[in-house]
Parts: C-alpha cells; structure tokens; sequence
C-alpha cells in the first residue's frame, strides 16, 4: 500500500488549494449554538472483513463508497488508483464489475475524482481540477459516459450532492456564502448561508473557507442537509425547505483551528469528521480528533499514519447527540444501510480495503 506523507496529508486538508440514550450536552442560548461534551453511551463494534478479487481490483486509496438507491450496485472512489479513479460493484456482495473515470488529460479523462452521487440509475462525479461534472451510465458490466457540465462559475468543487432532478449543492470557496445552489447545468442559481464561525474579525474569506472544508451529505426523503468540517468538531444541520439558517452543533474540539498564511489556511488543531451520512431518522459521521501535532510526531519517526477515523457519532437530525461507535479500525468513508443494520466502510493505508460493521 502506499503511504502518505506529512505534505501529501497536508494537502487532503487544504484540498481548495487548499435517542436511546442521550449524551451529556448543554445548549448555549447565548449563541445558539448547541454543545455537546462527551457521549454517556458509547458501542463498540467489531469489523468483518468484505473480500475483493484481487486480480479484478487492487485499489489503492479507497476515500468514499456509494450505493445507488436500489442498493443493488456500489461505486468506490479511490485517490491513488494507478489508472481509474471509480470502480463499480454489485452490492451488497461486492462483486467486481469495472472501472471507470480513466485518469489523465483527454477531452474525456478525469484529472481528479473528488466524489461520487448516484442518481437514479446515473452515477455523478466531480472533478475539481476541471471544475466539471462527469455523468456515466452502468451498462451490463461496464460504464459509459454521458456528458459532462462545466462547473466554471464555482471555484473548486471539491464535493457536492444532488438535492432532486433540478438542484445541487456545493460548497462555497470563496468565503462569501456557505453553499452554492447549482442547477443541472452547472449554473448558480443562488447561495445559502455563511460559514458559523464565532471570529469577528477575518483577515481572509479564502482561508476561512479552506479551514471550513465540509464533507456533505443530503437525503431527499427527510429534506435534511449536514456539513461535517473535515478541521475542529462542527456540524452544521440545513432544513433547507423550512430555513436557509443551520442548527450548529459542536464538540469539545470546537471550531477549525488554522493559521492564515498568506491567504492559505494551514490547520494546527485535530483532523475532525472525514464523511457524513444523513439517514432515515439520524445522522452518522466518522471522527477522527487527532492532532496535526501527533500527526508529525509519528511521520517524523517514519511511522505510519493511518488515515481515518474509529469513531462513527450519531445525532438525531435535529443535532441531539445519540451515541458513540467505537470501531476496531479506522475507516475513511462509509454507507449506512439502515434496513440492513450495517455499516460498510473503506479503509486507507491497510490491505483491508472494504469492511463491515453489524448495527445492534
């Protein structure tokens, strides 16, 4: 596997350029911000792994894993693939069927795979480095691709998700607003929000924003939004048919800590959430919460990082915490099968790419 080092992780984090039991929380009415300190109930869940043909498939940084709504197929992103950026599975018995997204500089090749959305039976992805969408349609056992759409009005979409068949969200890097509403034509329509930090005083937009890069997550059946800061302990919750406003819920890490460094956030606080999930009922994200210091200590002593995080925090969606998973593994990304009672995550830096939890 290959190993990453402290410039190569430093630039995953400035990517721009960059209940059952309730948990012990406060609300701080000042503010209106909701705090929460630690969980009273924490679960310990135990990874099985979920085998892959290695001779069809020997992926590399496998980051995020999607599943189309019929949860019949699965597609994994994966960084560092030698070839293709996406590789696409049967589900939930992952199954290898193809790869897609070649890597390269053609009229029709992918300079960077940044994330994956299915829509109905399409898949959608986004290339930053282009600033365009790239839409592709399963086909047997392979994958063809059906048009791209120039997102040259944002400045780096790094993520997105797809809210119906007309609008799209994607967050905001210059600063100014939070989100950009987009349309299928890869124009914006409108903005949403702001960044909810308490600094009254910002010398930057730019380097704010990197330091609030968020991972997304929307479901259509509930019509909720959540941004998981990738820096600090923040997760924002948008109900965007009844609000533009967010409830703003924070753990004891508090908000992205960076150092403004001429007009580049560079982070000296922890690595936060690395994937967030809007169910059905609650809210999942992976946390991580280890410092940018302890980071550089274990790769200045040539030891491995292992990217991702043991934890999986669930809140209700309205921001009330629910309880702590405490996983045997770090994981980067993950799909929540809630009919199934099932966690399948990608793993980073291990020779067990895929894997999965049992819900109790």
């Amino acid at each position: 596997m290959k190993k990453l080092s402290l410039c190569s992780l430093l630039g995953c984090c400035l990517f721009l350029l960059l209940g059952w039991s309730a948990c012990r929380s406060r609300h701080n009415v000042a503010d209106g911000r909701h705090y929460y300190e630690k969980f009273s109930q924490t679960v310990q869940l135990r990874s099985v792994d979920i085998p892959l043909n290695e001779d069809s498939v020997l992926l590399r940084y496998p980051f995020r894993v999607r599943v189309n709504r019929e949860k019949t197929r699965a597609v994994i992103l994966d960084y560092h693939h030698d070839s293709c950026f996406y590789h696409l599975f049967t589900y939930p018995d992952f199954r290898y069927l193809c790869a897609f997204g070649k890597r390269g500089q053609g009229p029709e090749e992918t300079l960077s795979g940044d994330d994956i959305r299915w829509d109905d039976s399409l898949i959608w992805t986004v290339d930053a480095n282009r600033r365009e969408w790239q839409v592709f349609r399963p086909q047997g056992r392979g994958v063809e691709l059906v048009r791209q759409i120039d997102l040259t009005a944002t400045l780096r979409p790094l993520n997105f998700v797809l809210a119906d068949d007309s609008l799209a969200y994607i967050p905001d890097y210059s600063g100014r607003s939070r989100l950009l509403c987009v349309n299928r034509r890869g124009e914006i329509t409108a903005t949403m929000g702001h960044i909810p930090t308490s600094e009254t005083h910002i010398s930057s937009e730019a380097a704010l924003s990197q330091a609030w890069r968020g991972f997304l997550s929307f479901n259509p059946r509930n019509g909720v939004l959540a941004v998981a800061t990738q820096l600090g302990e923040v997760l924002e919750i948008y109900h965007p048919a009844d609000s533009l406003n967010p409830i703003v819920v924070q753990g004891p890490a508090g908000e992205p800590s960076f150092r403004n460094v001429n007009g580049y956030a560079v982070p000296d606080g922890i690595m936060g959430f690395s994937d967030v999930q809007v169910g059905d009922s609650c809210i999942y994200a992976i946390f991580q919460g280890q410092s940018f210091d302890e980071i550089g200590h274990i790769l200045s002593e040539g030891r491995v990082q292992n990217d991702g995080g043991r934890f999986i925090y669930v809140f209700s969606l309205s921001g009330e915490p629910i309880c702590n998973y405490e996983l045997d593994c770090k994981v980067s990304g993950f799909y929540v099968d809630e009919a199934r009672r099932q966690i399948v995550a990608t793993r980073v830096n291990s020779d067990r790419q895929v894997v999965s939890f049992e819900l109790p």
